[in-house]
Order: structure tokens, then sequence, then C-alpha cells
């Protein structure tokens, strides 16, 4: 349970991040950016959307510069570091990707909230595509802009944790 919620935080920080200004100095040490552009299609050619597409280094010192970004209606994520520098440090990366539905709500008639039905997590991408250590897939940054196309296969509905009143997280 704990882990979808880390997932949803770190949704709603990314979110927050690219909404806050870009006219800010780059952090000391960044290193130079490349454009990286990554677009998700389903085996039958439909994009993919909504999905926040985050990329997980392989490649040593790059764990101090984020990059990830969400596709639109085409199913394609630009991707920024930070969450406001557009591209990526050249590098190898697992494609990690995340869409969470939540089906369920908190009833509060008299200003605290009281959990009267459960609330269900379900994963909208395979769930081997939301870690770094199972996700199939991979992408090479070099020192030229990169866009990649993946298939993601068919459309997904998992359920991955269940929240029940009376019994807790």
């Amino acid at each position: 349970m704990k882990s979808v919620y880390n997932a949803v935080i770190l949704c709603i920080a990314f979110v927050i991040s690219l909404l806050s200004g870009c006219d800010k100095p780059r952090p000391d040490g960044m290193p130079p950016l490349v454009g990286c552009t990554i677009i998700l299609k389903y085996s039958e050619g439909q994009p993919v959307q909504d999905v926040t597409v985050m990329l997980s280094p392989v490649s040593q010192g790059l764990e101090k510069w984020p990059s990830a970004g969400k596709t639109d209606a085409s199913g394609k994520a630009k991707i920024v570091t930070y969450g406001q520098y557009p591209g990526v440090p050249e590098g190898e990366y697992k494609v990690v990707l995340k869409k969470i539905e939540i089906v369920g709500e908190v009833n509060s008639e008299d200003g605290t909230a009281q959990q009267t039905e459960p609330i269900e997590y379900y994963s909208l991408v395979e769930t081997d595509y939301t870690k770094a250590e199972t996700t199939p897939l991979s992408l090479t940054v070099g020192k030229k802009s990169v866009s990649e196309t993946f298939d993601v296969g068919e459309e997904a509905r998992i359920l991955v944790d269940r929240f029940v009143p009376g019994r807790g997280l």
C-alpha cells in the first residue's frame, strides 16, 4: 500500500514542480541536457495517454538528476529534468511507467473524513513497467536528441491494492 501512496505522491510532486517557475538558474553541476521524447503506443497502435514516464538511470552519477514527463493525447511525453529543464543527461536508462486509477471515496458529512466504502488502486499499465527492476523498456541517450516509440502491449487494469474500512492500511 505504501508503494502506491509513494507513487501518487511522486506524481503530485512532479506536477507541482512542472507548474513552478522556469526562470530559475540551473542547479550547480547539472550536466548538459539532450532533448528526449518518449512515445507510448498500445499493440493496436492507439496512443497511451496520461501516463507518467520516468527515466531510471542505469549509468552511474545520474541519480541526482530525476527526469520524467507525462504523455499527452497522442501518447507523446517530452522528458524534463528536475521538473522544468527540457531534456535529460546523456546515459543509459530504464523507462518506468505509472498510471493509477483510484476507485472509491471518502464520505464526509460533518467535516471529518469517514471511510465507508473500500478504496481500490488499479495500475493502468502492466505492472512489469512500473518498476526499474522489472521494466523491459530501456533507453540510451547520446549527444543528439532522441525520440523513441515503445509498444506497451494491451490496455491494462490491474488491482494493486485495496483499503477496507475498519481494517486500517
